[in-house]
């Protein structure tokens, strides 16, 4: 089955729900910031195909070691990083 969900929520966008929730928010921040700006143009690229395909694919140990490299550097930012990802977590409470 090929579902053909495009929406995407914004950091903000998430927050904005949780407060008319009730809740109140902790911290909000995006993860794989680094990664995004590849994602983003191989996204670009295929804007224009209309045959359903699923983007998962395998990859070798060379991609996995660089993504994984990646991800652990950007760890320490993680907190700070309100700008752009492709994961945003909110911690929320009640109040």
């Amino acid at each position: 089955m090929f579902l053909d969900h495009v929406r995407r929520y914004r950091l903000a966008e998430i927050e904005a729900v949780l407060l008319d929730a009730g809740l109140e928010i902790v911290r909000g921040a995006y993860f794989f910031g680094l990664v995004f700006p590849l994602a983003a143009a191989v996204r670009l690229a295929r804007r224009g195909d209309s045959t359903p395909r699923s983007s998962l694919t395998r990859h070798g140990a060379l991609t996995n070691g660089l993504l994984t490299a990646i991800c652990a550097a950007e760890l320490p930012l993680f907190p700070y990083n309100r700008l752009a990802g492709l994961s945003a977590f909110v911690l929320a409470k009640k109040p």
